[in-house]
């Protein structure tokens, strides 16, 4: 049952929830209503864990993939060597055409009538990412051997790199999960309709998330007749590199170089005499790579009025970077005096930032 269905449950199960509260005359009138409960209870539960399954729900790790392999040509004819790389979802689902070596329009007899795989597999779609990620050309400068023209040497040997930068065709990021990377080669011979060449059956298999992936796909392809080429695709490598997300991290000193735990930290003033203020100075270090933010200092509890912020910090910290504020405190009355400093940024983690105050 699909998120949407399960809501639509839910609302039934609510409206039959009420019709049950006005006929309750047993227990186990009672006892059904539970149950009704329970069940709506397993629906909702069941709702949000269809919704966190949806890609938009997923991690989208930004990074790079990058596909190495070596094109064999299948014979040293007088025929044209064509290549394309292509993505899709691991359900086969396209994504986009990565690589292209051949005629520059999609339409051309080459790629419908030798493609036969990639056609039916990108459909109508044509998109092609801006370079380097995408490529099209007739002659390709990393594999040399494989153009509109026959090879001078016959077969070609020349390893071809393609990298992916993790996003769909218009530039949006795409969701974390297992991809397939599929190559396709083909002369312009043999029988129209078909794959006339090699072709990696099934797509290779590999993980984009936030971990680094690697992996080296066994060779695959037509057997190369008369060139005693065993396949088509060899020297096969994947990788996938992540890019680390940049956070924003809050580290709190007092005094400089002694370094505060949130929540569990205090901060002693002394002691003053009544009137007499005692200033102490806080620094706010940012640890982490991206822009500490909506920095504010506060104070609350029993005796609050008695701790002054008197310099506030600044709002916003960049990566590496500190701020300082100064707290005063200013007993109105003798005896231990007390209240928590709080401050609220953009860290995930310590948000806000806890200090016990004292004096």
């Amino acid at each position: 049952m699909n998120p949407l269905s399960f809501l639509r449950f839910l609302r039934s199960l609510s409206a039959n929830s009420l019709h049950s509260l006005h006929s309750l005359h047993s227990l186990h009138s009672l006892h059904s209503l539970h149950s009704l409960h329970s069940l709506r209870a397993g629906a909702l539960a069941a709702v949000l864990g269809a919704l966190l399954l949806t890609p938009a729900a997923m991690g989208q790790t930004a990074g790079g993939a990058k596909l190495v392999t070596t094109i064999n040509n299948l014979s040293p004819t007088g025929n044209s060597h064509n290549v394309v790389v292509w993505l899709t979802k691991a359900d086969g689902t396209f994504v986009t055409t990565l690589w292209k070596q051949g005629p520059s329009s999609f339409t051309s007899p080459i790629w419908t009538q030798h493609f036969i795989t990639w056609s039916a597999q990108r459909g109508s779609s044509t998109a092609l990412p801006v370079a380097p990620d995408g490529y099209t050309s007739a002659t390709a400068s990393s594999y040399t051997a494989t153009s509109s023209s026959p090879p001078a040497s016959g077969i070609a040997s020349n390893p071809i790199t393609i990298t992916w930068n993790g996003k769909d065709s218009g530039g949006t990021l795409m969701p974390d999960g297992d991809y397939k990377f599929f190559v396709e080669y083909a002369e312009d011979g043999g029988t129209h309709g078909t794959d006339t060449g090699g072709l990696t059956t099934g797509g290779w298999l590999w993980t984009k998330g936030p971990s680094s992936f690697s992996s080296s796909p066994a060779n695959q392809g037509t057997t190369a007749l008369g060139t005693g080429v065993a396949n088509n695709f060899t020297g096969n490598s994947i990788v996938w590199t992540p890019v680390a997300t940049a956070l924003p991290v809050i580290a709190v000193e007092q005094p400089s170089g002694t370094g505060l735990t949130s929540g569990t930290s205090t901060v002693n003033f002394g002691s003053s005499t009544v009137g007499t203020a005692v200033p102490r100075t806080f620094i706010i270090r940012n640890t982490g790579t991206a822009g500490l933010t909506g920095v504010v200092a506060t104070r609350d509890g029993p005796n609050s009025s008695d701790f002054t912020i008197t310099a506030s910090p600044a709002a916003t910290v960049a990566a590496a970077g500190s701020t300082t504020f100064t707290v005063a405190f200013n007993p109105s009355a003798s005896g231990s005096r007390t209240a928590t400093l709080h401050i609220a940024s953009n860290d995930a983690t310590h948000n806000p930032f806890n200090i016990a105050l004292t004096g």
